[in-house]
């Protein structure tokens, strides 16, 4: 997502500037990053709820089965170094592995369809062209 974002977000700054007069271009740049962050916290902070409404209850599951290891799966929530670290055996590592993979799925099942949304709410935007006339002046 840093890449793709990273070489998108220049354009859509200078779309911004392009829509609002000349006289409130500052504000247009203001309010454009202060909306991309505010977007991107809201975003993350969902796609997280997302994630461990996922996990915990397979985590929960794979406590049950398998007792003596129920503090390392808890662990693993804040640290995912510990599937590794901790000396799990290969097939509870892989089941674990395997949850989360299934939980990240969830995680980006529910960005495409903030994607999707997005670009049905952009399709009523107007267009804008870029090119400017420039005034020239006499000396």
């Amino acid at each position: 997502m840093g890449i793709g974002l990273g070489l998108i977000i220049q354009t859509l700054l200078i779309a911004a500037q392009k829509a609002a007069p000349v006289k409130y271009m500052a504000s247009a740049t203001t309010l454009f990053m202060f909306m991309r962050v505010l977007g991107s916290s809201v975003g993350i902070a969902i796609l997280q709820s997302v994630l461990q409404n996922t996990v915990i209850p397979k985590l929960d599951f794979l406590s049950a089965r398998y007792p003596e290891y129920a503090s390392v799966f808890s662990s693993s929530l804040n640290d995912q170094g510990a599937i590794y670290n901790s000396g799990l055996p290969d097939g509870i590592r892989t089941e674990l592995i395997h949850y989360y993979v299934q939980a990240l799925q969830m995680v980006f099942i529910g960005g495409a369809a903030f994607t999707g949304v997005g670009f049905l709410l952009v399709l009523g935007l107007e267009h804008i062209p870029f090119s400017r006339k420039v005034r020239q002046t006499t000396q």
